[in-house]
């Protein structure tokens, strides 16, 4: 069963909900927000798994239609928003800057950061995309609400 929900509060409400089912383990949600350029950057959704890694979601609402060309720009551009907030979440943990820091201990401190891409449905081109920057060691999962 498909689920489609009215706007990106609902997704994350059904996200919040059920993360058991989506992640596959209980998250505890809490409020973070990190530095940014503008002042603070806020995820769409941040918590600790079971392990006391970080987790912080990237939620897109996406209805993908052959008629929306521009429905596929949205998922796309979570990746750049999931890589923003780990690089404030390296800054933030080093006080330094992530362009100085060593790639040992960027490493070291993205070990205990699990990102995610929370959609309502499954796109390929961000799946691969994502598969590309593993190669990299930036591991991003991308998940789909579609079959949950």
């Amino acid at each position: 069963m498909s689920k489609y929900f009215q706007n990106e509060q609902a997704c994350k409400d059904y996200i919040l909900k059920n993360s058991d089912e989506v992640f596959g383990e209980k998250i505890h949600w809490v409020s973070m927000n990190l530095p940014g350029e503008l002042g603070r950057i806020t995820p769409d959704l941040v918590g600790y798994d079971g392990n006391d890694n970080l987790v912080i979601v990237e939620v897109k609402r996406f209805n993908p239609k052959p008629s929306n060309a521009n429905a596929y720009d949205k998922p796309r551009g979570a990746i750049g928003q999931v890589i923003h907030y780990a690089v404030a979440y390296v800054e933030e943990q080093s006080a330094e800057d992530p362009r100085v820091l060593s790639t040992d201990r960027f490493r070291e401190i993205l070990k205990k950061v699990r990102l995610f891409i929370v959609g309502e449905a499954y796109l390929q081109s961000v799946e691969k995309m994502c598969a590309l920057l593993e190669v990299y060691g930036i591991h991003i999962t991308c998940l789909s609400l579609e079959n949950i």
